[in-house]
């Protein structure tokens, strides 16, 4: 047997490898995002996290979690 690109060991190749790295940098990840909110929290004393409908395939809606980045109303001379 030949190890093609689209044979099942280059295919179980690549998912081991896309595994060992979500392994690595999901933790990694995880503490980021949590440092951001923590972060978030302290500037503006709100929620750091919302959520958002979307609308995917076929127009089913699902939810969407996401950081909040932007500030509220400018303060005058910015």
């Amino acid at each position: 047997l030949m190890a093609g690109p689209h044979s099942p060991y280059a295919r179980w190749g690549k998912r081991l490898l896309d595994l060992w790295l979500v392994l690595l940098a999901g933790p990694v990840a995880l503490v980021l995002v949590l440092l951001l909110g923590l972060a978030i929290w302290i500037i503006d004393r709100q929620r750091p996290w919302f959520a958002q409908l979307r609308a995917g395939r076929g127009g089913r809606l699902f939810r969407v979690y996401k950081l909040r980045t932007m500030r509220g109303q400018p303060e005058p001379g910015e």
